[in-house]
């Protein structure tokens, strides 16, 4: 169980295949996972990137705007997202022109030569996938060049999460829309509040991180997969997997049978500034499922 990057997951992802044990990822979002590679011992907990590409795409509808840059890490989860993002924008706002294409290192520092080239295409409106210290650097480097006064950036890759917003603080940037698995400070299910508050009290933290409800996700297919099967043998725990639901602290969770790939919804938004806090918080809070209608 487990795995950060769609580079990582595939990687698991086969070595399951040859041993013929059970992997269920829970992070990694390459669609390659859930498609063409998939195979009878892989499973996915969190969303993937057409999911995530098509919450991109309704969100570019409703700000109005007619032009786009794309900037993407150069792997498994950077290419798939950038292929999620053009199939909804064919589905929702086929209006919108991309003007430009960009692909960074994935572990990339240095984003100056690609602010540059975004400033010069004149876009209003930046998609991205840039996660976790990718998008601090990208972020620290921008707002200097007033990139952010310029356009709205919309991105996958989690940047809403406290993790990156309470590490950020006042440093954020304003005009970000972006998503989280889970805020420790929205109750929008049932269950999420006792979840965060037990979260706190193990962590000695109030303001707690999202990756914790991943991780317990899992594990809570894996515990009712053995339990339904009576079993730890790897087909059996698999065949139980197929067509699972369960109940979770964000929305319960149904794995397709046949793709293997979990329902996993996520909240999406504007980060923006409160009162007292020093901090960017999402508001408002949207739910977006895990449907490409």
């Amino acid at each position: 169980m487990g795995g950060l990057s769609s580079a990582v997951g595939l990687a698991i992802s086969e070595v399951a295949r040859q041993e013929g044990i059970v992997y269920i990822a829970t992070i990694p979002k390459t669609i390659q996972m859930t498609t063409t590679k998939l195979h009878k011992h892989v499973f996915r907990t969190s969303s993937h990137t057409d999911f995530e590409g098509d919450a991109i795409a309704q969100i570019a509808k409703k700000l109005g705007k007619k032009t786009l840059c794309d900037i993407q890490l150069d792997y498994a989860y950077g290419h798939d997202l950038a292929a999620g993002i053009e199939k909804g924008l064919k589905r929702h706002a086929p209006q919108i022109k991309k003007v430009l294409d960009l692909r960074s290192k994935l572990g990339a520092t240095d984003y100056n030569a690609q602010i540059t080239q975004i400033l010069g295409a004149g876009c209003e409106i930046v998609t991205s996938g840039l996660w976790g210290s990718h998008f601090v650097n990208f972020a620290q480097q921008a707002k200097p060049f007033g990139l952010f006064d310029k356009v709205t950036y919309i991105s996958g890759g989690e940047i809403a999460s406290h993790e990156i917003a309470g590490k950020m603080g006042k440093d954020y940037p304003d005009n970000v829309i972006s998503n989280t698995y889970e805020l420790w400070y929205d109750h929008t299910f049932p269950g999420h509040k006792k979840f965060q508050a037990d979260l706190a009290k193990r962590s000695g933290k109030k303001e707690t991180a999202m990756w914790p409800v991943l991780a317990y996700i899992g594990v809570k297919f894996i515990a009712a997969a053995a339990e339904k099967a009576g079993s730890m043998d790897a087909d059996k725990l698999a065949a139980a997997l197929e067509g699972m639901s369960i109940d979770t602290p964000v929305g319960p969770r149904t794995i397709d049978p046949k793709t293997h790939q979990a329902d996993a919804g996520q909240f999406w938004g504007p980060m923006v500034k409160k009162d007292g806090v020093d901090y960017r918080v999402m508001n408002p809070v949207t739910y977006y499922p895990a449907t490409l209608d």
